[in-house]
C-alpha cells in the first residue's frame, strides 16, 4: 500500500466552520455554496452546514472513494496545495450504464471520472451523492470540507 487513509485521527478532524480563524474562508464558501443553490434551484428553506473537518494530508496521504450521505451539498475549500489534478469525481453512469458508450473524444461530459486540480483558494462544490476522492498526494495539503442538508 502506498498511502494512508486520511480521515484516521488525528489527521482529519472537526472543525466549526464558523470559527473565527476561519472567518474570510467561511464567507467565501458560504457566497459559493448560494450560488449553487441558485444556479440548481434549490430550494434553501431549511438548508445548513451540517459539519465541517480540517483535512491534514502529508506525502502519500489519499481519500478513498466515497460519497456523503444525510446531505445534500458538499464541498471542499483548499487552504493549502500544490495545485495537481488530484480530486477524482466518478460518474453515476458507471453504475447503471451496461453498455459503454462509443465518443469522438472524451470531455467533461462523456467521461467515467472527472479531475480537478486542487489549489489555494479553490472551493468545489457538489451534490452529496457524487462518489469521489483524492489521489495520493505529493507534497503536503490542507483543506476544510464541509456538507449541507436539511
Amino acid at each position: 500500500v502506498t498511502g494512508v487513509q486520511t480521515c484516521a485521527l488525528p489527521i482529519c478532524f472537526p472543525v466549526t466552520i464558523d470559527a473565527p480563524i476561519f472567518k474570510n474562508i467561511s464567507n467565501f464558501v458560504y457566497s459559493v455554496v448560494d450560488a449553487y443553490i441558485s444556479l440548481y434551484s434549490i430550494d434553501p428553506s431549511g438548508l445548513k452546514f451540517k459539519g465541517s473537518w480540517l483535512n491534514l494530508y502529508d506525502v502519500h496521504s489519499y481519500q478513498d472513494l466515497h460519497h456523503h450521505h444525510s446531505s445534500v451539498i458538499s464541498g471542499c475549500f483548499y487552504i493549502v496545495s500544490d495545485g495537481n489534478k488530484d480530486l477524482m469525481f466518478q460518474s453515476p453512469q458507471h453504475f447503471f450504464q451496461s453498455d459503454l458508450v462509443k465518443t469522438k473524444e472524451l470531455n467533461v461530459n462523456n467521461c467515467n471520472n472527472v479531475f480537478y486540480e486542487s489549489f489555494p483558494g479553490r472551493c468545489v462544490v457538489f451534490p452529496s451523492y457524487l462518489m469521489h476522492r483524492t489521489l495520493p498526494a505529493t507534497s503536503k495539503r490542507i483543506s476544510l470540507s464541509f456538507n449541507v442538508g436539511y
